[in-house]
């Protein structure tokens, strides 16, 4: 059996990348993303949230309407200026992702916190978990997108975009997460340009994208 193999970290390009694509004509968020930022909005009304990689604010503006107040963070500084100025509401405050403003007087703060296709793009994803678990009310629910590594016929042994780091199949991130949340719910997009097309998935599943939300929190990392 063949390894699955990496790709190396490559930091953040979030910004660079979509204004080259604009450029050449292309959509500058890509449609089916923006659905993923649309769906993350349905379930942060009335909620303090927490975005994880933020990238340009498309997530944090969307829940930004119907939630209390929501915090958006983002490793890159360029990428980060860009959404403060082109995305900016009363009730978003955006900041770099490793801050002292994030210190432990924000533990347990957040109701939800989101990460729209953001782990795949990390190398050592255990400091992400540790955060979302700190950070996370007892109560409150992570929700996580991420590409899924069984989408084609043949299991994917090396991620095609180069800036993914790994990609995860929906059974190994449920088995992941399963360590710290007592109940994971997997969901998938049967027309990933439809949020709307939100059915609820296995293990097993081969659709695009994998969408799960993790609850009731087992111990804080």
């Amino acid at each position: 059996m063949s390894a699955y193999n990496k790709n190396p970290e490559e930091g953040a390009i979030n910004i660079d990348l979509k204004l080259a694509r604009q450029r050449e004509g292309k959509p500058f968020e890509w449609p089916n993303i923006l659905e993923l930022n649309k769906l993350m909005a349905d379930y942060s009304a009335g909620k303090t949230v927490l975005d994880i990689g933020c990238g340009t604010g498309a997530t944090a503006l969307y829940m930004s309407e119907n939630a209390q107040k929501v915090v958006a963070i983002e490793p890159d500084q360029k990428t980060l200026s860009w959404a403060k100025q082109n995305r900016s509401r009363e009730n978003i405050e955006y900041l770099p992702l490793y801050t002292d403003d994030l210190d432990s007087s924000y533990d347990g703060s957040f109701d939800l916190i989101t990460a729209v296709d953001v782990i795949e793009h990390i190398e050592d994803y255990y400091p992400f978990i540790s955060d979302c678990t700190r950070l996370l009310k007892e109560d409150g629910s992570l929700v996580i997108t991420s590409p899924n590594r069984n989408r084609d016929r043949s299991p994917r042994l090396k991620p095609a975009y180069r800036y993914h780091v790994q990609e995860f199949s929906s059974g190994e991130l449920y088995f992941l997460f399963n360590t710290f949340f007592s109940r994971v719910e997997l969901y998938g997009l049967r027309d990933v340009y439809n949020r709307k097309s939100v059915i609820p998935i296995d293990v097993n599943s081969k659709i695009h994208t994998t969408i799960m939300v993790c609850k009731e929190m087992r111990r804080r990392v």
